[in-house]
C-alpha cells in the first residue's frame, strides 16, 4: 500500500520533472529553490497536513515564496542557522497556490484522489500564476517596488515590508532610504491600537541599532 508520504513524493516528483527542473529548480525533498539572476530565492514548497493518517486520507497545500538574501543574512547572524537552502517559512514574501489567482482562495488538493490528475492541475495553477508571478519578483528593484507599496489587501503575505525593504536599501548603500523606511514602520506600529505589545518596539530599536540607525 503506498502511505501518504509516498504520494505526496511521487505529485512532487511529476512537477520537478515535468516544470521544475527544465527552470533551473535545485530540490531537498519536498521543497524548490532557485536563485535569479540579481540574487533572489524562489521558494516552491509541498505541505502536507499535520493531521494527515493512513486511515482518515490526507491533504496538501503548495506555497510559494521570495527570499531577499540580504535579509536572510541578518536573520542568520542574529538566530543563527544556515542560508544553504531556504525554507518557504523563511521567505519574505509567502503565498499559497490559489492566492493569486481572481478567486484569491485557499486551495487544498487531495492525496487520495488521482495523482496524475492532481499533479496536472498543480502544474496548470504554477504556469499560469505562479510562475509568472515570480517574474514579476525576480530582481531587487521589483521587490522594494511591490514592498513600499504593499497593502493588507495583496494577494501575498509580507509582515514586516518597510524593514524588509530598509534593510534591501542599506545593503545598496542608501542609509537615507532605510532610516526613513525604519521610522515610518516604527511609528506606524506604536500608533496602531492593535499592536500585540512592547517587544516589537524594542526588536526595532535593537535592530535598527544593528545598521547604526535610529529610532
Amino acid at each position: 500500500m503506498i502511505t501518504q508520504q509516498e504520494k505526496l513524493k511521487h505529485i512532487a516528483d511529476v512537477i520537478h520533472t515535468g516544470l521544475l527542473k527544465p527552470l533551473g529548480f535545485k530540490r531537498r525533498r519536498n521543497t524548490f529553490n532557485r536563485k535569479t539572476e540579481d540574487g533572489l530565492i524562489q521558494v516552491i514548497n509541498f505541505q502536507a497536513s499535520f493531521y494527515n493518517s493512513e486511515s482518515t486520507g490526507g491533504i496538501f497545500w503548495v506555497n510559494i515564496g521570495v527570499c531577499i538574501p540580504e535579509i536572510e543574512e541578518v536573520t542568520v547572524k542574529l538566530y543563527g542557522g544556515s542560508s544553504n537552502f531556504i525554507p518557504e517559512y523563511k521567505c519574505q514574501i509567502r503565498a499559497r497556490v490559489g492566492h493569486l489567482n481572481k478567486d484569491r482562495r485557499n486551495v487544498e488538493f487531495s492525496l487520495d484522489e488521482n495523482l496524475e490528475a492532481t499533479s496536472a492541475e498543480i502544474l496548470r495553477y504554477l504556469r499560469d500564476f505562479e510562475i509568472p508571478f515570480f517574474h514579476q519578483l525576480d530582481t531587487h528593484d521589483k521587490v522594494l517596488k511591490r514592498l513600499e507599496s504593499y497593502k493588507p489587501s495583496d494577494p501575498f503575505i509580507c509582515l514586516t515590508p518597510l524593514i524588509d525593504a530598509g534593510i534591501v536599501y542599506w545593503h545598496q548603500g542608501n542609509k537615507i532610504k532605510a532610516q526613513e523606511l525604519f521610522t515610518k514602520h516604527y511609528n506606524d506600529y506604536v500608533s496602531d491600537p492593535k499592536n500585540p505589545g512592547p517587544g516589537h518596539g524594542e526588536f526595532m530599536k535593537e535592530l535598527a541599532q544593528e545598521f547604526g540607525l535610529e529610532i
